[in-house]
């Protein structure tokens, strides 16, 4: 029967010739058609291309290339034998270990075992258990074994026959593995018996669009086109109707292959020098045929050479341009068009003019992955805006393809997230990244593996199978972290635990600590008893969990439960090596125990367990280690799905990789970066293979240079090439991928720009800036080519351009969420850093220094937790009385310790002392402070200061570090002053939320009540706030509150070192004076207007200093990653000019808005001063 060969450079051609055979065919009905496909992602498409022409797509199966040619055979493969010595994959790997077991004791292999050996860490002892280095080489022996046995059966039969001089240990393995079975002779008789009728089925074998098929697959389906009543149809992708390969090339190939057939040698051919001399005509003519065409042309010329060789009817069909079909538009002559037009006609067509608006083939250098995305996402944008007349650019209709996908999809994901969300679609991810029981599976072999965190424990919990399981919901799980961080769990199931980490018995900070808490302080409602357990001389010290009461009950339950399964399941993993069954069923049962599974996650459920269930080899008497059993998961769980994409209506994001020639509108390549493509070739120099190539063996290189054809030929509207053209961290300028020049050549010579002294590819460069909000996204840009013209932002160049857009600062689309209630803690952070809030809060960027995390290390001092436990301690001593003092600093010394916050062993004597002394100077601060007043002091109150703006009321809610104190002397009238102690030395910082706590008790108190100020201590000095009037601390929060919510809406120049530092270098020159806020500003802006130049350069060089910073200090402005984002260097030059206006929303304006009443009203108070400070503040009216 013939073979049938269908070429076309357009995929959906090649779709409609098979579905015109679909519906023209006379087959029998019942029967399944089989249509052989590269990926899932193209079964996914052809289905619907199936549907769309024929109105149905029913009885039709889309096998992969080797099962398709089994089945059509009958037989099973080669590699197997007739008898079946090889079930599949798994008992392959079993064998191998066996043989390698068996071949240890032969003296003449004991060179090359001895590194094999020395390599897996194995003994002699062959019923030792199967550790995780040589279940990795077994398995890729077995990967080896099987791809020789395919491709060069000849080899593999020298190496059973030991005629192979250089087979070394792995030929020696071979004739162990393969015994008195010739796999060569084997592949014969197969064929013989195909060629008799006896074992070949009827019917007709559909292959479409597999243009990178290997040269023993190529063999196959010529053999099955040999055969009676059997129809193999080709539906190949090729760029161009001429001729890949000369004449002088095919009657070689001709040669060759008719005279190894003969032999029964047909996989014997080898590509000699003479033939690799030989250039093809096209790759004379055409830089992209010449740089990608070699597996394209490889291909034809083994086809050609298979076809005359077994001289095989063939009838074929040419479906381009030329032959009735007229898809390229000509009249649109755009860059994309014009390049394939050259590889249809396989020559450099003469060079046109760039119009100015084409961006069908684009080039994006940028700074660094998330850049390359957020670009991306500008560009994808631009293009839904941007559709001329025609129908709209919809997300299916763009695909993202990255030889990355690990790097990259996480990125993507979270950057398409962003509002307004553009939906995406990752196919290709690691199992374990898009399958949350893989996930809960692989997180509990780490915790075996390693040890108990409690990050690791939290990773478990945020699992949303293991979240069904135990009846929670992320909230709890949140609140759950927060109990336990604040019990003191870090590592460590309990004290016997920690010693099998080879760390000290130690009971505290590990899970069973703190779930102790937990529960205790669910029955327990005094937060500071102490309860004692164990051995009177060594007793354990439970100190029960403040705010995990009643309502916590049911929580704390949930907790306990997720832990202990947790607990029971790694134990039972730990207890050593078992054969694989075993290993399989203890595995399924700890996902049945730990995992829920939802109404619409049954093919997760199916797809993780025939994962686990297709891994483990089948080895029978040997055991496998634990690590063997994690390795093998881990390697199953991160390899990529292999391009299951499903049609859906978001962008598809997907690995480069070959026989994926879907047509799409738009195609993006992302992450072409010099040395992430072409990837390059991994061998292994212990497999015969290694070192020599033969005709249709495709290495690694050769088959990614072939995909940038297939991207070229199958986008329809644009293309787009991103990679990291810039080091993110030094600007220094990087290539990118040696193909991206290639195709900027191709673009080169098909275009030509209007200008003399820029050429075509560098006119459509278009290279992003180091952040989103640079200046040069705001700027005016005309429409001529220029080399780093910045597109993404080219729809907000109009607004940028208006007078009501204020600099630096861009409008979102996204209106922020106004809050009803401010912590003043949170408030004092945005008008201290604006920038950082602008991204946390409205885009979802966040510092990665600044993420706390979860700590698993168990505190070696106490760190934060000094001031608090000091101040706390010398509020109780304030109210006890001195009799009682003594007691009452032990018995806090045993909550903390109890609780976790001090140190192990002696060091938590050391510690407490600190403590002690500086609740002593606290209390030392205080009586300086109030000497000679009669001072009522209230209870220490416990929750933070909120600002609450409810239709412009301000409500107070006290704060834990602030004491009111009511004081009064003979003669004068009594006082409230706040009194806060602070464990760090005074700054602008603390400054800042002094300031906010004073105003919200200045603005809500009530009736007669009187906040004269805030006295704040620290260990060194005491500072006066000044309280203002209510009607004046209202107006102050307003003001604050107005500039927090600007920070939500655009870049404000508010910085954390700077801005204060300019406030009080101004006010020094010019004092801030009574009156309303702004007409105060105005007055300072102005004066400072007319001041003389030297003065204003002395301020700019002060300013300058601050905002620099210098080496020893980690707290100025640049260091902050945010304002990098935000901001340029140079807009502070612009925001303090010499002369001339000031920007009314610039930097000056809103350093004194923000500091300047709280720099009027503050006031350095010496000690010796002190007393008198307050005498004279007392009796002042």
């Amino acid at each position: 029967m013939p073979l049938v060969i269908y070429r076309s450079h357009r995929t959906e051609r090649l779709a409609r010739a098979l579905s015109r055979h679909l519906s023209t065919s006379t087959f029998d009905p019942f029967d399944t058609l089989r249509v052989v496909v590269g990926s899932r992602g193209m079964e996914q498409w052809l289905r619907q291309q199936f549907a769309s022409h024929n109105g149905i797509c029913a009885q039709v199966r889309f096998p992969f290339p080797r099962q398709a040619i089994d089945e059509a055979i009958g037989l099973s493969d080669a590699l197997y034998g007739p008898e079946g010595v090889v079930r599949d994959q798994r008992h392959l790997i079993g064998l191998v270990i066996k043989a390698m077991r068996q071949i240890r004791d032969k003296a003449e292999l004991q060179q090359g075992l001895s590194l094999v050996n020395s390599y897996i860490g194995q003994s002699t002892d062959a019923s030792e258990p199967v550790n995780a280095l040589e279940l990795t080489l077994a398995t890729e022996i077995a990967e080896e074994l099987d791809a020789l046995i395919r491709k060069r059966p000849d080899v593999a039969s020298a190496f059973v026959h030991s005629e192979y001089p250089e087979g070394g240990w792995f030929g020696a393995l071979t004739r162990e593995l393969l015994g008195d079975i010739d796999p060569w002779q084997v592949r014969l008789q197969r064929w013989q018996q195909i060629c008799c009728g006896e074992s070949c089925q009827r019917g007709h074998l559909h292959v479409f669009g597999l243009s990178a098929l290997g040269g023993d697959d190529l063999t196959q389906l010529g053999m099955l086109a040999k055969m009676p009543d059997f129809v193999v149809s080709l539906y190949l992708l090729q760029p161009s109707p001429m001729s890949t390969a000369d004449e002088a090339t095919a009657a070689g190939v001709f040669h060759s292959l008719s005279k190894e057939l003969r032999k029964g040698l047909v996989n014997a051919i080898t590509i000699s020098d003479q033939e690799a001399a030989l250039a093809l005509v096209h790759e004379q003519n055409h830089p992209l045929l010449a740089g990608f065409g070699r597996l394209n042309a490889d291909s034809e010329r083994l086809l050609g050479g298979i076809v005359e060789a077994l001289e095989l009817e063939v009838y074929e069909h040419e479906l381009f341009d030329g032959a009735g079909h007229t898809d390229i538009d000509d009249r649109s002559q755009s860059v994309l068009s014009r390049l394939q037009q050259g590889l249809l006609q396989a020559s450099q067509l003469p060079s046109l003019p760039l119009m100015d608006d084409d961006r069908s083939v684009t080039f994006h250098p940028c700074f660094g992955p998330t850049r390359q995305v957020e670009m991306l996402r500008d560009l994808i944008e631009h293009a839904f805006a941007s559709h001329d007349g025609g129908s709209p650019l919809m997300p299916r209709d763009v695909l993202v393809m990255t030889p990355d996908i690990p790097t990259f999809g996480p990125l993507v994901e979270a950057v398409f997230s962003r509002h307004p969300a553009i939906a995406v679609q990752v196919s290709d991810l690691a199992l374990q990244a898009n399958n949350p029981f893989a996930r809960a599976l692989s997180t509990l072999l780490s915790i075996a593996n390693d040890r108990m965190t409690l990050s690791i424990a939290m990773e478990l919990m945020e699992i949303s199978v293991v979240q069904a399981q135990f009846g929670l919901n992320d909230q709890e799980v949140q609140r759950a972290a927060d109990l336990l961080t604040d019990a003191g769990a870090r590592w460590g199931f309990d004290a016997d635990d920690r010693t099998r980490a080879g760390q000290p018995s130690q009971h505290q900070h590990t899970i069973d600590f703190a779930l102790e808490r937990l529960v205790l302080g669910s029955m327990c409602s005094d937060e500071m008893h102490v309860i004692t357990s164990g051995h009177p001389t060594t007793p354990h010290l439970h100190a029960p969990m403040a705010r995990s009461g009643l309502e916590e009950g049911p929580l704390i339950g949930k907790i306990v439960r997720v832990l202990e399964t947790i607990r029971w399941h790694v134990a039972e993993i730990r207890k050593g090596p078992r054969p694989a069954q075993q290993w399989l069923s203890l595995c399924l049962n700890a996902l049945d125990e730990l995992t829920a599974v939802g109404d619409r996650q049954g093919w997760l459920w199916t797809q993780t367990v025939d994962a686990i269930e297709g891994m483990l080899p089948e080895i029978d008497d040997v055991e496998l280690s634990f690590d063997a059993l994690q390795q093998t998961i881990k390697t199953q769980f991160d390899r990529g799905s292999g391009g299951g994409r499903p049609i859906a209506g978001a962008v598809t994001l997907c690995a480069m990789e070959p026989m994926r020639s879907v047509p799409f509108r738009v195609i993006a390549l992302l992450g072409m970066d010099d040395g992430a493509f072409p990837r390059a070739h991994i061998g292994r120099a212990w497999s015969p293979m290694e070192g020599s190539t033969r005709l249709g063996e495709h290495q690694r290189r050769d088959v990614d240079l072939h995909l940038m054809i297939e991207a070229v030929l199958s986008a329809r509207q644009r293309l787009m090439v991103l990679w990291s053209g810039h080091d993110p961290q030094t600007g220094t300028e990087l290539p990118p991928a040696s193909p991206i020049n290639v195709l900027r050549e191709a673009v080169d010579n098909a275009m030509h720009a209007d200008t003399e002294h820029i050429s075509a590819s560098d006119a459509l460069s278009f290279a992003s800036t180091l952040h989103p909000w640079a200046k040069d996204n705001h700027t005016s840009i005309g429409r001529q080519y220029r080399p780093e013209q910045p597109l993404s932002f080219e729809p907000s160049l109009s607004a940028a351009e208006s007078d009501n857009l204020a600099k630096p600062g861009l409008e979102f689309g996204q209106t922020p969420v106004r809050e009803t209630q401010i912590d003043t803690q949170s408030l004092a952070k945005v008008l201290q850093n604006g920038a950082r809030a602008l991204l946390r809060n409205r885009v979802g960027i966040r510092d990665p220094w600044l993420q706390t995390g979860r700590e698993d290390r168990e505190p070696f001092s106490l760190g934060s937790q000094h001031d608090s436990l000091a101040i706390e301690l010398a509020e109780q001593l304030l109210v006890a009385p001195a009799t009682d003092q003594q007691a009452l600093i032990q018995h806090h010394f045993d909550v903390a310790n109890a609780s976790g916050y001090l140190p192990h062993g002696a060091a938590a004597q050391s510690a407490w002392q600190q403590v002690t002394n500086s609740a002593a100077q606290f209390i030392e601060a205080r009586d300086k402070v109030f000497a000679d007043c009669h001072v009522t002091s209230e209870s220490a109150v416990r929750s933070r200061v909120q600002v609450s703006r409810r239709q412009g009321q301000f409500g107070m809610i006290t704060s834990r570090e602030t004491r009111l104190d009511q004081c009064s002397m003979s003669g004068s009238q009594t006082k409230t002053i706040l009194w806060r102690v602070i464990g760090k030395k005074w700054s602008d910082r603390a400054l800042g939320r002094c300031w906010l706590d004073l105003l919200v008790f200045a603005a809500s108190r009530r009736g007669d009540d009187r906040i004269d100020g805030l006295l704040v201590s620290d260990a060194k000095s005491t500072i006066w706030l000044k309280a203002p009037t209510q009607a004046k601390a209202s107006e102050l929060l307003e003001n604050a509150l107005e500039i927090y919510d600007l920070c939500h809406d655009k870049p404000v120049a508010l910085f954390p070192v700077a801005s204060s530092t300019l406030a009080r270098k101004l006010i020094e020159v010019h004092p801030w004076t009574t009156g309303p806020v702004e007409s105060v500003i105005d007055g300072i802006i102005e004066s400072w207007a007319t001041e003389p130049d030297w003065r204003r350069r002395k301020l700019i060089r002060d300013i300058r200093t601050a905002f620099v910073g210098n080496s020893r200090s980690s707290f100025f402005d640049l260091a902050e990653a945010s304002v990098r984002r935000c901001f340029d260097l140079e807009d502070f030059d612009r925001a303090l000019p010499e002369s001339g206006p000031i920007d009314p929303q610039g930097w000056m304006r809103m350093a004194l808005r923000v500091w300047g009443e709280a720099i009027n009203a503050g006031s350095k108070v010496s000690s010796k001063n002190l007393q008198g400070f307050v005498k004279a503040s007392m009796e002042a009216t």
